[in-house]
């Protein structure tokens, strides 16, 4: 079963974020967005930040938007269909470096910050502050931390009810940038194994 998530970029207040079909626990797509990180200046983040441009994932590509990301494209999911962002992005999902490959287009995913029930993981590079954030989804604590906590709420057949996202970790870019590969290891582990906490 896919572990699903969220990953993107913030800028100027702004969410760029898209949505990660398998594999969003931090020793994969969070150690994607690390490398990412390690091998990307903070003014080249910002630059790719401000030049991505934001898709509705229902509306339709132009002859334009279809030519352009053909590279990623895979006709094999969802509607199986140029005619499809989700098709025509697929193969950008838990991959950040296609933003430094010509990548223009999101899928934008940001209301999936609010349903924890099923974005089990989140990573936001927020280049307002210069973190890294790490949030961690199946939060019944309307008092966690992060600013999507309180973005909506889901309740299930049983009554318990889970609302956003729950911020667990925010690191410094400049930290990670510095980090040794032994410490990476140790921060992968760290959020692997990191629970949610009451806001203080």
């Amino acid at each position: 079963m896919g572990i699903r998530g969220a990953y993107g970029l913030r800028i100027g207040g702004q969410d760029k974020l898209t949505y990660n079909h398998f594999d969003s626990y931090p020793d994969w797509l969070g150690k994607n967005l690390i490398e990412f990180i390690r091998s990307t200046s903070v003014e080249e983040m910002k630059r790719i930040a401000q030049d991505l441009i934001l898709v509705d994932e229902h509306s339709k590509p132009t002859p334009e938007q279809i030519e352009e990301c053909k590279r990623w494209t895979n006709l094999k999911v969802s509607s199986q269909s140029t005619s499809d962002f989700y098709c025509l992005l697929r193969e950008t999902q838990g991959n950040p470096d296609a933003w430094k490959q010509g990548l223009r287009f999101m899928i934008d995913s940001h209301e999936f910050m609010a349903d924890s029930l099923f974005c089990e993981w989140a990573y936001v590079i927020n280049l307002d502050d210069e973190t890294l954030e790490v949030y961690k989804g199946y939060n019944t604590n309307p008092n966690a931390p992060g600013r999507y906590t309180n973005k909506g709420h889901y309740r299930t057949h049983d009554g318990t009810i889970f609302y956003g996202v729950a911020l667990i970790r925010a690191i410094p870019l400049t930290e990670i940038q510095a980090m040794l590969d032994e410490e990476i290891l140790a921060l992968i582990n760290e959020l692997e194994n990191s629970r949610i906490r009451a806001e203080v």
